[in-house]
């Protein structure tokens, strides 16, 4: 079974959709092609997969006026989770707060 919760989180300033679209853009021209994004009511997600696989998510909700809720999360695999390729993850989100 593969267990995805979330290994960092953060309150950020700005708007949730705002902040995802720049976080995509910044991160796609870092990891490539791999990423997917997904608008849904009340919350944006980003996801790296490849080959059906997906290694990290990015989950943005409005946390109050102005605010954003970041929860980054890894796939569990038998092998553990992949953190080692998170670490420029939150950096590039926070990049994005206004």
């Amino acid at each position: 079974m593969l267990d995805q919760a979330p290994i960092e989180s953060a309150l950020l300033i700005g708007d949730y959709k705002k902040i995802a679209g720049c976080a995509y853009e910044r991160l796609e021209k870092t990891a490539g092609n791999g990423i997917k994004k997904a608008d849904l009511e009340g919350s944006s997600r980003l996801a790296l997969e490849s080959g059906g696989v997906r290694y990290w998510e990015l989950l943005f909700r409005p946390a109050g006026k102005n605010e954003t809720k970041v929860d980054l999360s890894v796939v569990q695999t038998m092998w553990g989770p992949d953190t080692m390729s998170t670490a420029k993850i939150m950096p590039e989100v926070r990049a994005c707060a206004t």
